[in-house]
């Protein structure tokens, strides 16, 4: 709590008013100079700014403090001091007249400087609110910008205020290229903050005009690149595929203007994401071979997404592989995307993720259940998006153990934590499916219908081709469970829906579901040789993708 949030009662404010004005000048001035440093204070620092020497500071601190107005704190490297009352500091902070604080909150900006050099990263924060106490609103700027570097990856709701803060404090600054670089980087961090923690629509809208604005201004290419790439990301975060496709289309276009074959590999890699989920999965392919050809160096790319290039786009084209069916060439992108969980987290818990529906696909429920741990021992205080995609990914995991409950509080679970923060990039649509064949396995027939077609209405509004197709199937396959005749004719004009969505996209991991279908069809129908030869196609594909838990329950269903 800050001197300045504490509420003093005008009778205590008056009784150590009086004390404080009863000190010797010395003292008084030391314990002013003191309140401004903070409640805890060191010597060194109290020293700088105090302007004593060594005998005659340690003999104010010790009347200070024989009158109990602090105490001696820790010894070291340095000796700290505490006020014995935060009220006390209140008191002493506000006797000084504010000239005089500014003042006082600059020489103690520069005091911490001096003595904490190596632990400049680590000081940022504190630095900044001296320096803005100071008035110097680009030197708090500037450090406000440090501490939010620091912990944007780690602690993103704590690196969000900052950049708004500098935001804030240069909006009427003079224009000059310090300023505007400074108010260029406020708005890329709180669009990459949005992508983590959510933000309302309109101040995503103002960010990404007053940020174009000024790279516009500042003929600023590359910057303009980035943020319509982060604009882009923001829209998909809140499940508009569509928009997330145009910006990051618009953000390639940029990079391939400036001629760097390096930055355009880093946009390719992140933009592979939207060709992806809106079911252009060659094209997301070709754009992910880009940023894993810069090698693996793990710096490379780190700067823009939080995540470097080469394991982005081992991430994203493990991703597209899988949609295509090509699950053993998916594990192994996947493996080299999940390698460095300390040192590159999102990257782990994403690829575990996406390890989940690989292993869905494969038929494989232990592994899926294991990939999903894996991605929630890491996803918790990462932000919401991967605690959103985590659970999603251990709702499939229990949907493929045919643990039907476990599925629907998991999914639940996932949707109350979407839906308040707007992050997203579509997978509500995802869990609502899941949500469906998990009542759909608990005999619920209404409510999975109901569920597969809130899901598929979800998917089409956000463009996401791919889980539209799975809203798609489930609805087929609960209208199936119904057992009815009627049903038959919207079945089968679901199906060819479907495949011709696959024929599009060449998500072919839906082709042998779709044979599946088409054999329970047959059954319901009596057809028994067209139901062996949809089983018996099923089984090939499943063979040909390398999904060998579907396999051998289909080859055991036919008897093989």
């Amino acid at each position: 709590m800050t001197v300045e949030m504490l509420a003093v009662p005008p009778t205590v404010q008056a009784v150590l008013a009086a004390r404080i004005d009863r000190l010797e000048s010395r003292e008084k001035q030391l314990i002013q100079t003191a309140a401004v440093i903070g409640r805890e204070f060191s010597e060194p620092v109290l020293k700088r700014v105090a302007e004593l020497s060594e005998a005659e500071l340690l003999e104010a601190l010790g009347k200070l403090a024989a009158a109990e107005f602090i105490y001696e704190g820790a010894l070291y490297p340095h000796t700290e001091y505490v006020f014995k009352h935060p009220l006390t500091q209140e008191v002493a902070y506000r006797s000084q007249l504010g000239e005089r604080r500014s003042k006082a909150h600059a020489a103690v900006a520069r005091a911490i400087a001096e003595v904490y050099p190596a632990q400049l990263d680590e000081r940022a924060a504190l630095l900044a609110h001296h320096w803005e106490e100071a008035g110097n609103a680009l030197e708090a700027a500037q450090w406000h910008r440090r501490a939010a570097v620091r912990t944007e990856e780690t602690d993103p709701a704590d690196s969000l205020p900052r950049w708004r803060k500098i935001r804030t404090l240069l909006a009427d600054a003079a224009t000059s290229p310090e300023t505007a670089s400074l108010r260029i980087q406020a708005c890329r961090g709180i669009l990459s903050a949005h992508i983590r923690v959510g933000l309302p629509g309109s101040e995503v809208d103002s960010v990404f005009a007053e940020g174009r604005a000024l790279v516009e201004r500042a003929d600023d290419l590359r910057s303009l690149a980035i943020l319509f790439d982060l604009y882009g990301n923001a829209k998909g975060a809140a499940g508009d595929l569509r928009s997330y496709l145009e910006h990051a289309s618009e953000a390639l276009r940029l990079a391939e203007r400036m001629g760097d074959p390096v930055f355009q590999a880093e946009i390719a890699g992140d933009a592979a994401h939207p060709y992806a989920w809106t079911g252009q999965l060659q094209e997301a392919v070709r754009l992910t071979e880009r940023a894993i050809a810069l090698g693996e160096d793990l710096t490379v790319g780190l700067e823009l997404f939080g995540i470097s290039s080469y394991l982005l786009g081992n991430m994203f084209r493990g991703s597209a592989l899988v949609e295509m069916g090509r699950l053993e060439a998916a594990a192994r992108d996947l493996d080299r995307a999940v390698q460095y969980p300390t040192e590159q987290p999102s990257a782990f818990i994403w690829g575990q993720a996406i390890h989940v529906v690989r292993a869905y696909r494969a038929g494989d429920a232990s592994g899926a259940l294991a990939h999903a741990r894996r991605a929630l021992e890491r996803a918790e205080g990462k932000g919401a998006l991967v605690e959103v995609f985590s659970q999603v990914a251990l709702g499939l995991a229990l949907l493929a153990n045919r643990d039907w409950r476990g599925a629907e509080e998991t999914e639940q679970r996932a949707l109350a934590l979407a839906r308040p923060s707007s992050i997203h990039f579509g997978l509500t649509a995802l869990a609502l499916c899941i949500l469906s064949e998990a009542k759909l396995g608990q005999g619920d027939s209404r409510a999975a219908l109901e569920l597969a077609d809130e899901a598929r209405a979800d998917a089409r509004q956000g463009g996401a081709r791919l889980f539209e197709m799975d809203a798609l199937l489930t609805r087929a396959r609960v209208l199936l469970a119904s057992e009815s005749a009627k049903c038959a004719a919207e079945v089968e004009r679901t199906l060819a829906e479907v495949s011709e969505m696959i024929e599009e996209t060449e998500a072919r991991c839906r082709e042998p579901i779709v044979h599946e279908i088409s054999a329970e069809l047959a059954r319901l129908r009596g057809d028994e040789g067209a139901r062996g030869r949809e089983l018996r196609e099923a089984h090939r594909l499943f063979v040909e993708m390398a999904a060998t838990g579907h396999a051998a329950r289909v080859a055991k269903e036919l008897g093989l």
